[in-house]
């Protein structure tokens, strides 16, 4: 089915924030929430598809004291400069909000194209490969207006975003299902250990040294090969997820260039995979044989396991004191990031091995039922990406 394509400028207002000077700040109530792009970051999370609230407030006097544009109810707020780009976090505006201006937002004239299925269209688009090569990558308005969108009748757009939308709601409910059998592990942690710093001061058992005295590593920093349709799967930091690695993006590199680009190593079964920035401190083990690729971002930690067992590592870096030193080594204003020399430097404390193996036993019955949610979980991730990539070419 071909539907007309018709460029977003000619359907579409185009909107950035403003400046939002410190003095203005810190307000709790006000005539418009004052959001800036970590709130569109919580939202996502929150809400999944909705924006309607912010850190920060003004009244109208000092919006327009600002220069302030209000964007309107139902415009499409996203990040417009930096690394938060690459993270496509993209809401709609449930009332009139007002952005700092990091930010852009799209309002589409409703006679043309309805909210949701606009959404649902950009959702597809990787808006970093837009943004501009320099040190801190940026989107014009311009590169965005010139995005063509497909039209098709309003109730066929009604119809697809409306399937889309509960393809999604299926979808973050399974993750969401994942997250608190997460959240489970840590707790049976928490029970065995305690705080595993104050276990060690107070037992000849323990040890205590630093990560790379008991942990051999594969880090990858150079350009990450040409993509492919097929070829060698692609492991990156975008599909790390605390406890878990997501099956979306679902990225490969070309065969031939896999070995001439992984020569610091090969990650296997059992390895800890540690995301090193955007975001930070993402801990999530390798369980799968197939052969892979890691890409920048991504630190493998391989465990000497004589000392300590992988379920043990993965565990303790998601610790708060583990967390703290990490946080006090990394740097970066709008993007923290820590370089592996620094964390390799951290301590970590652990208990006799059967211990550890104890642990991870009363871990792996557990695992058993989270193993299903993760399946299901990516069944929803295949079906989502299926109704996306054929939603807009017309096969839906």
């Amino acid at each position: 089915m071909s539907w007309p394509l018709v460029e977003i400028s000619d359907i579409a207002e185009i909107f950035s924030g403003a400046g939002f000077p410190k003095e203005f700040q810190g307000l709790t109530e006000g005539d418009y929430p004052f959001a800036k792009v970590g709130d569109i970051s919580k939202a996502k999370v929150s809400e999944g598809t909705t924006i309607s609230s912010a850190a920060n407030h003004v009244s109208s006097e000092t919006a327009s004291r600002l220069r302030a544009t209000i964007f309107p109810t139902g415009s499409i707020v996203f990040a417009k400069i930096g690394e938060a780009i690459r993270k496509n976090n993209r809401c709609i505006t449930t009332k009139e909000m007002a952005f700092d201006n990091n930010v852009m937002g799209i309002h589409f004239d409703q006679d043309t194209v309805l909210n949701d299925f606009a959404f649902r269209f950009l959702d597809t688009l990787d808006f970093h490969a837009l943004s501009n090569s320099t040190t801190v990558p940026s989107i014009r308005k311009g590169d965005v207006g010139r995005i063509k969108i497909p039209l098709p009748p309003l109730e066929e757009q009604k119809r697809i975003a409306g399937i889309l939308d509960q393809a999604d709601a299926l979808r973050r409910l399974r993750t969401h299902a994942l997250d608190k059998l997460n959240a489970l592990g840590q707790e049976i942690f928490h029970e065995m250990f305690g705080d595993p710093l104050k276990e060690q001061r107070n037992s000849p058992d323990w040890t205590l040294e630093t990560l790379d005295d008991s942990i051999s590593y594969i880090d990858y920093r150079g350009k990450t090969p040409p993509k492919a349709p097929i070829g060698i799967r692609l492991i990156t930091a975008k599909n790390v997820k605390m406890g878990y690695i997501n099956p979306e993006p679902m990225e490969f590199i070309l065969e031939e260039a896999f070995s001439g680009w992984m020569t610091r190593g090969f990650p296997k079964k059992g390895d800890v995979l540690f995301t090193t920035e955007a975001p930070l401190g993402n801990v999530a083990i390798l369980d799968s044989d197939q052969i892979l690729a890691v890409g920048q971002r991504l630190l493998t930690m391989q465990p000497d396991h004589s000392k300590i067992v992988s379920e043990y590592l993965a565990f303790y870096l998601r610790t708060p004191e583990f967390t703290k030193r990490m946080i006090e080594n990394s740097s970066g204003s709008t993007v923290r990031g820590i370089k592996s020399k620094l964390l390799k430097k951290i301590e970590i404390c652990y208990p006799p091995l059967r211990l550890q193996e104890r642990f991870a036993e009363a871990l792996n019955a557990y695992n058993s039922n989270k193993l299903k949610y993760e399946i299901a979980a990516q069944g929803s991730h295949a079906l989502f990406a299926s109704l996306q990539h054929r939603a807009f070419r017309g096969e839906l």
